[in-house]
């Protein structure tokens, strides 16, 4: 039987590209019931425009977020289970990296969060909506704004090195809770 994760010695956890991704962050007790939201992508589309890496979607993978352009095009992401490829020109980025003759870089980072309502608990303590004495409470959007990390203690957070994308586990994985709310 062949390890689907590994734990590295930051404390975060490494992942294959794939389908390991989704089933892992599934399977972990405190996102059960939550509804994630993709912060974003920024990050990937700098390293897709700058040549060093593909973007791939998994076979079969469902999308996690779709949405229609003005102009009629429907567009989605599936953050859980994508896959990035070097290029050869990725590639040669990498061996400079390795040779110690250039920085490496962050090209991809997500920060999966709850949209804040059914199971999930926000940062103030309460589901669904704020607590009056929250400061989030009287912000204009505060309800409306579906892009607000506030709505949820749980942020996990996926990361991948352009030296880690040929790696067995790019993936580094970081699970952060607001502790106040624990304890």
């Amino acid at each position: 039987m062949s390890m689907l994760h590994q734990i590295n010695s930051d404390g975060s956890i490494g992942l294959p590209f794939g389908r390991a991704v989704e089933n892992y962050i599934l399977s972990l007790l405190i996102v059960k019931g939550a509804r994630f939201k993709c912060q974003s992508r920024q990050k990937l589309n700098q390293a897709v425009q700058r040549d060093f890496v593909v973007f791939k979607r998994e076979e079969g993978a469902i999308d996690f977020k779709g949405w229609t352009t003005i102009t009629g095009m429907t567009k989605s992401m599936n953050c859980l289970d994508d896959r990035l490829e070097l290029t050869e020109k990725g590639q040669s980025y990498v061996n400079q990296i390795q040779q110690g003759l250039v920085p490496d870089f962050c090209v991809w980072h997500w920060v999966f969060y709850c949209a804040g309502d059914g199971n999930c608990q926000r940062v103030c303590g309460r589901f669904e909506n704020c607590l009056p004495n929250c400061p989030n409470y009287k912000m204009k959007n505060n309800l409306k704004n579906g892009n607000d990390m506030h709505k949820c203690k749980v942020r996990i957070i996926t990361k991948v090195m352009l030296s880690m994308v040929r790696e067995r586990f790019p993936i580094k994985l970081y699970i952060e809770v607001d502790l106040k709310l624990i304890q």
